[in-house]
Parts: C-alpha cells; structure tokens; sequence
C-alpha cells in the first residue's frame, strides 16, 4: 500500500527540515523493505543515508536480538523459574530455548526500548509490519508489565524463604533489580507511545474496500490503546481528470471508498496521493515524492518514469493438480488475500463433491 515508501520519504522530509537533528529510520517489519526503497543496502546495524547526513536507517533482525536477549537475561529468568516453580534446571532451559510465536514483536518493542534509554537520536520512525503483527506490538509494553508482575509473584516464596530464615529481612537481589529495570523500561515506552507530545501513529491505506476496512480496525485499536493517530495517507488514487480509459474505470472504482474513508475518518487529517505510473525507489526519487508530505508540488514528473504502453496478460491457469494444501504468500498489499479467495471458490466450483477450507493466518 505504501507504507515503507511513506516511511522512508516521511523520514527525508523531517530530515531536511531539521538539519540540526539525528534521525533514525528503523525497520521493524521481518519483511524489510526499507533499503530497497531507498535502493541502498540497510541491514541490522545503522548506517547513514547516502546523501542525507543527519539520516540513519537500520532493519532490525529479531532472531539476533532475541539471542542477545537470551545471552543477556537468560541467567535471570531462569534463576527466577528455578526460585519460583517446580521444574527442574533443565526443564527450564528447554522452555527458554523455545522460539514462541509474537518474539519478532517482542524483540521490536525491547529494541525501541533501548533506543528510547540512549537517547542518541531526536527522532525515530517505524516502517512496522502489517496490522496484525503491528497491534500486537503497540499492545506489548501492557503485556510486558503484566509478563513481570507475574514473574514479580514467582519470587515470593524465595523471598519468603529468605526471609524466614534470616530472621525477618530480606535484601533485594540482582533479580528483584532485573525485574524492576524490565518493568520500569515497559512503563516508559507505553508512556511514550500514548504521549501526543511526543508520538505519532500515521496510517497507510489505498482507496479500496478492504484496505479501509482494516485501516478501521487500525484505527480502532489505536484508540483503545490510547495511542495518537492524527493522520491517514490514501495511497494510490487515480486522478479526475485522467485521460486513460483504465484510469477512469479505476477512478470510478475508487469513489465508494474514498466517500467511506472520508466518512469514517471525518476527525483524521487525511492526505491523498496520486497513483504514481513507475515505482519511487531512491533517495532523489523519493524526495520527489516527499514533496506531497511537505505540501509541494505535484510529484508525477519522476525522471524516468513514462506510462508503460498497453500489455497483453497472459491466461496461465494455476495449477494444482493434486495439492491438499495450498499456501498463499507474498508482500502487504500486493492482492494476497484476494488470490487466496478466489482459488478457493475455483477450486470449490470445480471440485463441488469436495469440502474446501480458507483459512487465514
């Protein structure tokens, strides 16, 4: 939909603007995206933007911050497990190597977290995953604090043993400081997201009907949070006065959903841009682009960037002579759902004495 390319020209706009500032772009999606928009590579560490010197950017890689992570604490969950619970040291190492599903988000708000603690950048921009995965994360600093309380109440009976048997006292340990850190840290970050002062949620969608919907629950979950959200960017809307007869037929298309998105989100700040005829790859082409963010001018004249002629498609059907399973996959926003759904009602239509599933994920 393009939320990396708003990300990324998001992030040049309010470096050029503030020259004296350091700002970090950082990617949180396991799907990074951001050193081909920018078509430079990022990867899991920081480095500067090519042609923007107070522009950095990095793609976190979780499954190294989550062995960090275990490296790092590891000792003081499973100190706190061996005090707390019945399982044997090394039923709890078990557990603790265990990869649990949410960790990409977990290790994602740990990450900004410590980002947050240095405070060696004035701004930090997210280019997040796609709803799910980014709802679950917004919800972690809650779930965190919850996650040590319950880990606070697993120290009890140790220090009730250590109380009894020195006479009354007890002196806080390392692990009682660990916990302590690790909820004083969450604290912070779910303070930080629900400032308004401080943060801001901008949400990405394209003028279509299940893209507002989602964009809806987006919303939703962002003001259940408490989290700011003040403006919504619709990508890819095709102009009135098109000429092209695909164009019109899609502009046409367009109407019903962006009357609904400027229905439902009446009280949002809602920014159109145009339906672009090339990709925005690259630091010049995406200051182009920036131009709308900062109220410029039109950005369609990219250099390069001439409307493709007409092209004849293809008819391959999809063949799936004897799958029982069938996985669809790829990018946000690039129609997955949509092939997901209709090869379930061909496969249900050519196959009608057989019951067929679609499951999302």
């Amino acid at each position: 939909m393009g939320k990396t390319t708003s990300a990324v020209a998001g992030a040049l706009v309010l470096a050029e603007r503030n020259p004296n500032k350091k700002i970090l772009l950082v990617s949180t999606d396991p799907a990074h995206s951001v050193g081909d928009s920018l078509d430079q590579h990022i990867g899991d560490r920081v480095v500067s933007v090519q042609g923007v010197d107070n522009l950095f950017a990095r793609e976190a890689d979780a499954e190294r911050l989550l062995a960090e992570f275990k490296l790092k604490n590891g000792p003081f969950l499973a100190k706190i497990s061996d005090r707390g619970t019945y399982f044997d040291k090394e039923d709890i190492r078990s557990f603790f190597e265990l990869s649990l599903p949410g960790m990409d988000e977990f290790m994602a708000i740990l990450e900004l977290m410590e980002l947050v603690k240095d405070r060696q950048y004035d701004v930090i921009i997210m280019d997040t995953a796609p709803t799910g995965h980014t709802i679950r994360l917004l919800e972690l600093p809650g779930l965190l604090q919850q996650w040590v309380s319950i880990l606070d109440l697993m120290m009890k009976k140790h220090r009730f043993m250590a109380k009894t048997f020195s006479r009354g006292r007890y002196l806080p340990d390392e692990c009682d400081r660990w916990l302590e850190t690790m909820a004083g840290d969450a604290k912070r970050v779910e303070q930080l997201l629900q400032d308004a002062a401080a943060t801001e949620f901008v949400v990405v969608t394209i003028p279509e009907e299940m893209a507002v919907a989602e964009s809806e629950r987006l919303v939703a979950a962002l003001k259940r949070l408490r989290i700011p959200v003040r403006n919504l960017v619709v990508n890819h809307v095709v102009e009135q006065d098109s000429l092209c007869p695909f164009c019109r037929q899609r502009r046409a298309e367009q109407a019903g959903s962006l009357d609904r998105i400027q229905r439902e989100f009446a009280d949002l700040n809602i920014l159109k841009l145009p339906q672009l005829p090339c990709e925005v790859r690259g630091v010049e082409s995406l200051r182009r682009f920036a131009r709308f963010f900062a109220g410029g001018a039109h950005p369609v004249a990219v250099e390069g960037c001439a409307r493709p002629a007409s092209t004849a498609v293809s008819e391959v059907p999809l063949l799936l002579p004897t799958a029982r399973l069938v996985l669809i996959g790829g990018k946000g926003g690039v129609g997955k759902s949509s092939v997901a759904a209709a090869t379930a009602l061909e496969l249900a239509s050519r196959f009608p004495e057989k019951k067929v599933l679609i499951f999302s994920t």
